[in-house]
């Protein structure tokens, strides 16, 4: 891991300590407030978002992988469908 995404992570990690509540409810409070704000902005990411879950121990060398995980296709269903 390069010093400055050290850096970085260690940054968030002080952040979600700062919040007063476990990181797994900020993470679903900004998901929340980021598709109201931001809408168009979200649906547009929603995919990389969810890749980037589904991949976790892939990229950072853990063995864990979800099961599946390398055929995962994920479909956008526009709303109102």
């Amino acid at each position: 891991m390069a010093a400055s995404e050290s850096r970085l992570l260690d940054y968030w990690a002080k952040f979600f300590r700062g919040a007063h509540m476990d990181t797994f409810t900020v993470i679903e409070r900004a998901i929340t407030v980021a598709s109201f704000d931001r809408s168009n902005e979200f649906k547009r990411n929603k995919e990389r978002m969810m890749e980037e879950l589904f991949s976790y121990g892939t990229k950072n060398g853990s063995s864990s992988r979800c099961i599946g995980s390398d055929r995962m296709q994920f479909e956008v269903v526009a709303e109102g469908d």
